[in-house]
């Protein structure tokens, strides 16, 4: 089945932070996203061959930078030179990857690194840029997790304690990333989901 346009993404928040994102400034298009459940290669190798033959317009790829942006970044490359995509920049575009291909019957691709595109980190990285400027809670939640007796959680998975423990004292207390969006607890006015929702825009132009 042919769609004129999809996403690849990590997960579940992942998706459901787009389409908050998309629903919130009118993008309208008819999307089909296909999640990973995980950063793996060889499960990104075979989405990438599969959506590529089927998208007659564009697709984009979104990830998480994790810990080594440019190690994440190489393996992109990789895969993307092997479905023939060219001129592939050596580092990813500040204001997010587009590719054209060189057979014009196949569609463009773009990528997007989270949080920006220029340091490592994550989704959870991204939407803390997203929370209201000089909201006392969001300090307060960094201060709680520093004094905290025992930190259980790996420390690359630091933002996500704190975005999780600051949206426990929110009004209606643990809801999901997406439906954090759609309260309103998050701002999607923001420079960077701004930036982001303009790569979309340019890809799916």
């Amino acid at each position: 089945m042919t769609s004129q346009y999809a996403l690849i993404v990590e997960g579940r928040d992942d998706e459901a932070v787009c389409r908050a994102l998309f629903q919130s400034h009118q993008i309208d298009k008819q999307i089909v996203y296909e999640r990973l459940d995980g950063y793996d290669s060889h499960k990104l190798r075979v989405k990438l061959s599969a959506v590529r033959k089927t998208v007659t317009g564009a697709f984009g790829i979104i990830l998480d930078a994790d810990e080594q942006i440019s190690s994440r970044w190489q393996s992109l490359c990789t895969l993307l030179e092997y479905e023939g995509y060219a001129n592939i920049p050596k580092q990813p575009d500040p204001n997010g990857t587009i590719l054209s291909h060189p057979d014009p019957d196949r569609p463009s691709t773009g990528v997007w690194l989270m949080p920006n595109n220029q340091t490592s980190g994550k989704l959870e990285d991204f939407l803390a840029q997203l929370v209201p400027h000089g909201d006392l809670l969001w300090s307060y939640a960094d201060t709680t997790i520093q004094r905290l007796p025992e930190q259980r959680f790996r420390a690359t998975d630091r933002s996500k304690a704190h975005i999780h423990t600051w949206l426990a004292w929110q009004a209606e207390p643990g809801k999901p990333l997406g439906q954090a969006m759609t309260a309103h607890y998050l701002t999607v006015g923001q420079p960077a989901a701004d930036q982001f929702v303009f790569w979309i825009r340019q890809l799916f132009a």
